[in-house]
């Protein structure tokens, strides 16, 4: 039940069952409104305010009003592909002084965009319809994650969302349960390269380029200066990944690094060919094996 009180009063009964299948209410006022949400059921509600000393008023936005439409279609490879709806901004509410909506990402896609801004105060929260990267660990429990790690016979995990500096989280019990966290590194790491080099363990997934993980023709990366940090600092094993692809490609990059890393290129091709994949996909590491050994055939 919604309250609104100062320029008028509204009384509402609005229900959403989820943020994923149905559209968003909002309430919009400015400083000095009142406000008053009664939950008659266990709720989420998200409070956003800015700094705006215009005086309007009060609005209740409904689903409607939103409506869903879907942005960036094919760029990037169309992993930026995702659903948009704008609650409010300046065009649709003049006097605000936030862009307010919500964007909903397809499953393998980023949950995110690259840098962008907008003229208004723009900040963003996340919700996952499951765990993602570390919260998996956390909500699992970390003592159990690792312990069932050991158990099976894992013997590194990749938390991508875990950044170096923050690996102490993990590391100690992950150690004691002879499972390595893999740290990675990439052209952007900068001045973080020799710590990260320096400090890991197992061994070191060096990132080709900046992006996502996917299939990529060509590189852009200065493989010189971004291996010479690797191999000045790091002891263990470097491995390159990210856009692997193709034996051409893994003899470009094995004169850099210990091994490669391929994923998506195998994923497309058991996606192309489900159960009957396992000798195209046993043809391909094949030769990129040989690509490695120096093997022409």
């Amino acid at each position: 039940m919604i309250h609104l009180l100062r320029h008028s009063m509204i009384h509402q009964n609005r229900a959403r069952k989820d943020v994923f299948t149905e559209g968003p209410w909002c309430v919009h006022g400015c400083t000095g409104t009142e406000i008053a949400v009664v939950a008659n059921a266990e709720s989420q509600i998200l409070v956003q305010r800015t700094k705006n000393e215009k005086d309007f008023g009060a609005r209740l936005y409904k689903p409607e009003d939103a409506p869903w439409g879907y942005s960036c279609v094919g760029k990037f490879g169309n992993v930026a592909k995702r659903r948009v709806n704008t609650i409010f901004d300046h065009d649709i509410s003049p006097e605000s002084n936030m862009v307010l909506g919500e964007v909903l990402n397809d499953r393998g896609n980023w949950s995110g965009y690259l840098p962008h801004r907008h003229p208004q105060p723009e900040t963003y929260f996340f919700k996952f319809d499951h765990p993602e990267g570390i919260n998996t660990i956390y909500r699992f429990g970390v003592e159990r994650f690792f312990s069932l790690c050991q158990e099976t016979g894992i013997d590194a995990v990749i938390v991508p969302d875990l950044p170096f500096e923050e690996h102490d989280e993990i590391d100690e019990c992950a150690y004691a349960h002879g499972v390595y966290p893999i740290n990675l590194v990439a052209p952007t790491s900068k001045d973080r390269i020799a710590a990260i080099a320096a400090n890991s363990k197992g061994f070191l997934y060096c990132v080709s380029s900046t992006g996502v993980t996917g299939v990529r023709n060509t590189f852009q990366t200065d493989f010189d200066s971004f291996f010479d940090t690797i191999k000045q600092h790091a002891s263990i094993p470097y491995c390159v990944g990210f856009g692997i692809s193709s034996p051409e490609q893994v003899k470009q990059m094995k004169t850099y690094c210990d091994g490669v890393i391929v994923g998506s290129a195998i994923v497309k091709m058991i996606g192309q060919e489900q159960k009957s994949s396992v000798a195209t996909v046993g043809t391909f590491v094949k030769s990129l094996r040989n690509a490695l050994d120096d093997i022409s055939k």
